[in-house]
């Protein structure tokens, strides 16, 4: 199984860290994390970009990968999270769902415990159509898909 794993440059990394903090200081002042789905070539990854504003700007945020497509010398230094592990070995989009709240508590603690609408397009997104929503309820996360 052949990954597109990004690896960015130190430059590349900190301008794109730049962005994903544009991206989450607008998820702050609106009260939820808004993600679009870029790429889904099933099982092997979900890429998802966060939006920076409601015109559509946004930015790579992470890629989801199963944990049986990586090995020990391909896991990400924690400081540089562009790749989030997920414990299966296909990828859904309700299990990124759910493990993308403990992903921002660790990396981006300002957004913890935000709601997380994912969208399937941008235009999705402009309509406001999210596929999944992940939140938190009673200190548990749930998981709520669009039927």
């Amino acid at each position: 199984m052949e990954r597109r794993s990004l690896i960015p440059s130190e430059a590349e990394f900190a301008n794109w860290r730049r962005e994903i903090d544009k991206g989450i200081k607008r998820s702050v002042r609106i009260g939820r994390v808004n993600l679009v789905i870029t790429s889904w070539p099933k099982p092997a990854i979900i890429a998802l970009r966060i939006m920076q504003n409601r015109e559509g700007a946004n930015c790579h945020f992470i890629e989801a990968v199963p944990r049986t497509a990586i090995t020990i010398p391909e896991i990400d230094e924690p400081d540089k999270p562009w790749e989030m592990v997920v414990e299966c070995k296909e990828l859904t989009l309700e299990q990124v769902a759910k493990e993308l709240p403990t992903f921002l508590y660790f990396f981006y603690p300002q957004a913890n415990e935000l709601p997380i609408h994912i969208y399937r397009s941008l235009k999705d997104f402009q309509k406001g159509n999210p596929i999944v929503i992940s939140e938190f309820e009673n200190d548990l996360v749930t998981v709520k898909t669009a039927a």
